[in-house]
């Protein structure tokens, strides 16, 4: 999402502390589902080397028009959620505003032609 661009969103469902299920628009395009889930991580290394747990997040966006919809919403979701993997470690050190060109040179080619 390009600065200045806004999302308009509906919750739909919030069952606190591990599901959150919303509709989002923006720039007039058709509504889509959003869901994020939170859960326990799960197999090999989980927790951290301090011993505190480790939380999964699961985003799935939905009700996407078309392929090359769900390719720019697909790299622009994996830039958002690098950076917060980044704030997540060290907020010093995470991400805020990447520019949506940088996301379109580096990051959505890639998403591009997985969804066809």
């Amino acid at each position: 999402m390009a600065v200045g661009e806004v999302a308009t969103c509906v919750v739909e469902q919030c069952s606190a502390p591990t599901s959150l299920r919303m509709t989002w628009t923006e720039n007039g395009e058709t509504i889509s589902l959003l869901t994020q889930e939170l859960a326990p991580a799960q197999g090999p290394g989980e927790g951290t080397t301090d011993g505190t747990a480790r939380t999964e997040l699961t985003l799935t966006h939905s009700r996407l028009t078309d392929a090359a919809n769900a390719a720019e919403y697909g790299a622009g979701w994996e830039d958002f959620l690098d950076g917060l993997a980044l704030y997540a470690v060290d907020p010093a050190t995470g991400r805020t505003g990447v520019p949506w060109a940088e996301i379109a040179t580096t990051t959505l080619p890639s998403w591009r032609a997985a969804a066809v």
